[in-house]
């Protein structure tokens, strides 16, 4: 009990505490801006994902932080527009826009990840070869090994 007790005040576990908390207190700030604008924004999530995958592949294919924060700021205020497009000017209604922005960028995310991974990209200066090999001879056990070549 006494090693729980230490682990748990331990300034490793506060820190990871707000290293993990700050994207969520991040959309619970938007949403609290939006609901006191009168509307209830739900596509935060896949706004935020989205945002967060463009300004990471911003920042790789650069190799700059200030382009990747770019990218995903201009990310984040297209989803955005787009969302007020959707509901302002086509009525749609604001929830079940939010949903599809969610679905979007959460299956966006998973095909962009899925093309990078199924060829060789040349990613931060690394050639990162990403082949399938079946180890136990079944369908549906693939490991990926990433040959580096430079």
């Amino acid at each position: 009990m006494e090693n729980l007790i230490a682990a748990i005040f331990s300034p490793d576990f506060v820190f990871s505490i707000l290293r993990l908390s700050t994207p969520i207190i991040f959309a619970g700030l938007a949403a609290l801006i939006t609901d006191r604008a009168g509307v209830m924004n739900i596509g935060l999530e896949g706004i935020m994902l989205s945002s967060a995958l463009l300004g990471v592949i911003g920042s790789a294919f650069t190799q700059s932080a200030l382009i990747g924060l770019i990218c995903a700021i201009a990310t984040g205020v297209l989803m955005g527009s787009i969302m007020a497009y959707f509901s302002l000017k086509l009525k749609t209604d604001i929830i079940l826009t939010g949903i599809a922005i969610n679905l979007l960028s959460s299956g966006g995310t998973v095909f962009l990840l899925c093309c990078k991974r199924q060829r060789n990209v040349n990613f931060i200066g690394k050639s990162y070869h990403a082949s399938s090999t079946n180890s136990h001879n079944t369908k549906y056990s693939n490991t990926w090994t990433y040959d580096f070549r430079t």
